[in-house]
């Protein structure tokens, strides 16, 4: 190849192989011209372009590497040439490129003579974005906030989707193995590490797989445990048959048969409200709880919507007060700070929307400060949201009270990133960006985090098409909240639980002026309490624990029913035999198998 070919070839080259981001032929001194000291053409992408940049106008990349902090880097010239070999380099800053980067060098020679130090040309050097590298490892990774990065042997990032932690040193996996287990002390959240060498390196490659990511849904977890937890339970009704030998019919036996079997169905509802509360939560889009999971998924929507660097603004929020303002209506206050960029121009008072509101809301600068080419600004804010609380799992249901902060600004497509390093602790338990003085009545605040989901405009907003962004990622500030369990127990379970108790206790006694009287009086009760109950909720079609009132109404009338019968002047063998034990018997396995059944279609199967 001609020397003066140089520019021809490394642009076919370039547009060949799309992972290289730039490369360099860098001549030792006098060697491309006796006249010119140091020659060394610098190719580069830009965009759908290339871009030559002269290095020997940069920097003399013949001095040796500076020591200093922003020093020049040279050992990509010289390792190469002292070794005689390629070489791989260390990711560094490239003043020429104005980005971190890892370069593959390997020395060149004179035409038509032996591969020998002597005579030796110069370096021809193979430059690859780190950018293109996190692009890379993350494209092969599973899953929405896994992530991977380089280290050396030594356990030095080389490579990393946080730039700030370049440099860094981290423990490398003992005892030879090739994968541990390990939870994030700042997010909570539980990882598989592997490590993986690549070759003709010292590199590894550390895959950090968040579990989460490969866990199926909760809604499929919980429908394959319900679905294992009712063949048990069939299988143990039956197998008690089994024991008992109910088909001898003696007392004892068919007792312990009725017994066992109403155990077996209060186990199985105990087991699916267990794992209710365990596993269910409500579906929030894509959680954001490092940096490294914000960097990986602002990378691949960068890639979609071309997105650039001073386009993203910080936002934090800090929900200071939150009240249940009607059943479907929140009341939330508290404050929103962001961080604009040097140069940052914005259509509205203030760089974010508060959408899903309803009725008024209340936004006010509290105070903005420029410092270091970012201009800090903190709101505070007042606003209802419409939230669809749907009771229809109550006592068990759960809620995501959602606050949708929208930058909607169609001439610069600004997105809106969460700024982690605003909050002291990111694990969504120890419930960052809520006071501690937050009170939900009837409620517990279980968990808190930023969220994204992906949205596509169903309208142009009477603007240019190409104004607006394929798809406008939205962040999402989530509030999780289980309904605390306690006060519906104490309040309606137990005294209904008593009342059913007590119909069996005058079932029991056999007196039929008892048995009429007292189920007269407990339709009444029963009746009261639901009717206060649907009250409270206010819930269209019917709750969980409203299904276990409409079970006892017809136990409480066949009851009845068989008391009367027997009294009547007409002989029924299945209610006088034994003094109406088959009714005694099935009393309990009927009202708990039926509640069973109910758990199964309220609470365990899930769509």
């Amino acid at each position: 190849m001609s020397y003066q070919n140089i520019p021809e070839v490394f642009d076919a080259e370039l547009k060949k192989f799309p992972n290289i981001t730039g490369i360099t032929a860098a001549f030792k001194p006098n060697v491309y011209k006796k006249e010119m000291r140091l020659y060394a053409p610098f190719m580069v992408k830009e965009g759908n372009k290339t871009k030559t940049i002269q290095i020997e106008n940069v920097y003399d990349y013949t001095l040796p590497t500076s020591n200093e902090a922003d020093g020049t880097n040279t050992d990509w010239y010289h390792r190469a040439l002292q070794q005689n070999a390629p070489v791989w380099m260390e990711p560094y800053f490239g003043k020429a490129a104005q980005n971190i980067i890892v370069d593959y060098s390997v020395p060149f020679y004179l035409p038509n003579q032996p591969h020998t130090i002597e005579n030796q040309a110069g370096v021809l050097v193979l430059t690859i974005s780190l950018s293109n590298l996190n692009r890379y490892i993350a494209s092969i990774l599973v899953g929405n906030t896994s992530y991977g990065y380089l280290i050396s042997k030594e356990g030095k990032i080389l490579a990393h989707p946080v730039l700030d932690n370049l440099g860094n040193f981290v423990e490398k996996i003992s005892n030879g193995d090739k994968q541990k287990e390990f939870v994030d002390s700042k997010t909570g959240k539980n990882f598989w590490m592997f490590e993986l060498p690549l070759k003709h390196t010292n590199w590894i490659i550390r895959i950090n797989l968040d579990q989460e990511d490969f866990l199926t849904s909760p809604v499929i977890r919980m429908n394959h445990i319900t679905w294992t937890i009712l063949f048990g339970v069939l299988a143990l009704f039956f197998l008690s048959i089994v024991i008992f030998r109910a088909d001898i019919g003696t007392n004892k036996r068919l007792w312990g048969c009725s017994i066992a079997s109403a155990f077996i169905f209060a186990i199985g509802i105990g087991l699916i409200w267990h794992f209710n509360l365990t596993f269910m939560q409500p579906v929030s889009g894509t959680k954001i709880l490092d940096r490294a999971a914000l960097n990986r998924y602002l990378l691949f929507y960068g890639d979609v919507n071309k997105l650039k660097k001073e386009t993203l603004i910080p936002t934090g929020i800090s929900i200071q007060n939150v009240f249940l303002a009607s059943q479907n209506r929140l009341g939330v206050s508290g404050f929103i700070w962001q961080k604009y960029p040097k140069g940052t121009t914005l259509s509205s008072p203030q760089g974010f929307l508060l959408t899903h509101q309803s009725g008024l809301t209340s936004i006010k600068e509290m105070s903005r400060i420029t410092e270091n080419d970012t201009t800090l600004v903190i709101w505070h804010f007042d606003t209802n949201v419409r939230q669809n609380m749907n009771p229809f799992a109550y006592p068990l249901d759960k809620e995501n009270i959602s606050l949708r902060l929208t930058a909607f600004d169609p001439t610069n497509n600004y997105v809106l990133i969460p700024d982690l390093a605003g909050y002291e602790a990111l694990n969504s338990k120890l419930l960052p960006g809520i006071d501690q003085s937050v009170f939900l009545e009837d409620w517990i605040v279980t968990n808190s985090f930023f969220s994204y989901q992906l949205f596509s405009h169903n309208s142009f907003y009477g603007m240019d098409p190409s104004l607006l962004q394929a798809k406008t990622p939205k962040l999402y500030f989530n509030i999780t909240i289980a309904r605390n369990v306690i006060n519906p127990i104490v309040s309606y379970l137990i005294p209904l639980f008593l009342v059913v108790c007590m119909l069996f206790a005058v079932l029991m006694s056999g007196k039929t002026t008892h048995i009429v009287s007292y189920a007269g009086a407990m339709l009444i009760v029963i009746t009261f309490a639901q009717v206060a109950l649907r009250n409270t909720l206010a819930v269209q079609g019917i709750s969980y624990l409203e299904s276990f009132y409409i079970v006892i109404y017809p136990m409480v009338v066949t009851v009845t029913i068989t008391a009367l019968l027997r009294e009547s002047k007409f002989s029924f063998s299945l209610i006088e035999w034994h003094n109406n034990l088959i009714t005694k018997l099935l009393y309990w396995p009927i009202i708990l198998g039926i509640d069973f059944f109910i758990a199964l279609f309220f609470i365990g199967f899930h769509k």
